[in-house]
This record gives structure tokens, C-alpha cells and sequence, in this order.
């Protein structure tokens, strides 16, 4: 294979998304953090949930991954236009880990809300390690015509 097609097959490749995620992860890490944390077996601190964020129907959805983590161990707050979702909890100090790719002990996840969020009616459910949050819209309102008198 030519040098030209074997790059082309790489971007491919990493744009697919199958390798990319891992390899990102990886390099951030290491860009991230001091050289002794990265090559050795010792756990990371904490890592935050993976998001998703979709919009159906005049709500927008968010999805948080947090397995492990009961309902009670999680906070939402809205300060302002923000939505910011917490945890804190007691880590088990005792488990020896040789791998440990994800923690969610502590992590705090802040997402900027459009303008046109109804902050007032925000819905939270929980169930198996998924955190759903509905975020409904309002019309934006537009010119209003003002008579005069």
C-alpha cells in the first residue's frame, strides 16, 4: 500500500470513532498529568461520566453514564443558566485496582443552558446507573407590536 492510502486509511479509520476515543484518552492523559501517575499502576483521582445530549420534541434530553453511584450520592443545581451535576462520596480505599478506568467518587459535570430552556420545569429521573435530566423549551418570543395611543 502506498504511504498517501495508508494515511487516508488511518483518518478513516480514526474518524470512525472506533479508535480515536481510546487513543484521545490516552494521549490526554498523559498530557494531563505528572509522568509518575502515568506510568504506574496507581488509580486516577476520578474521572467524570460520559454525556449525551439530545433534543426531541421542544425538550432537550441529557444522559449521564454513573454506574455504581446511588440517586442519593448526586446533586443538581442550576446557578444562573448553568446545570451543574455533582457527586461526592466516601471511596474504597481497601481495593487494590492493577486497572481502573473509571471512578465516579467525585465528579462535577457543568453544561450551559440555551436561552430558550424553561429552567422552572427541569425533570430528574434515575434508574440503572442512568441520570436523565429533561429540559423543556419555550417559544422564544418574538417582536411584539405596540400601539400607539
Amino acid at each position: 500500500m502506498h504511504k498517501t492510502q495508508n494515511r487516508r486509511a488511518y483518518r478513516a479509520h480514526r474518524d470512525s470513532g472506533f479508535f480515536a476515543p481510546t487513543f484521545g484518552n490516552i494521549i490526554n492523559e498523559i498530557l494531563n498529568s505528572p509522568l509518575n501517575e502515568v506510568v504506574t499502576d496507581k488509580p486516577k483521582k476520578y474521572t467524570y461520566p460520559l454525556a449525551n445530549v439530545m433534543s426531541s420534541d421542544g425538550t432537550y434530553i441529557l444522559t449521564l453514564a454513573i454506574p455504581g453511584v446511588a440517586k442519593d450520592d448526586v446533586s443538581i443545581e442550576l446557578d444562573k443558566n448553568k446545570l451543574i451535576i455533582k457527586s461526592e462520596i466516601e471511596e474504597d480505599t481497601e481495593t487494590k485496582f492493577r486497572l481502573r478506568e473509571f471512578n465516579y467518587a467525585k465528579f462535577e459535570r457543568a453544561f450551559t443552558l440555551s436561552e430558550d430552556a424553561d429552567t422552572d420545569n427541569i425533570s430528574a429521573k434515575f434508574e440503572n446507573g442512568i441520570l436523565t435530566i429533561s429540559i423543556p423549551t419555550v417559544e422564544e418570543a418574538g417582536p411584539k407590536k405596540v400601539e400607539i395611543g
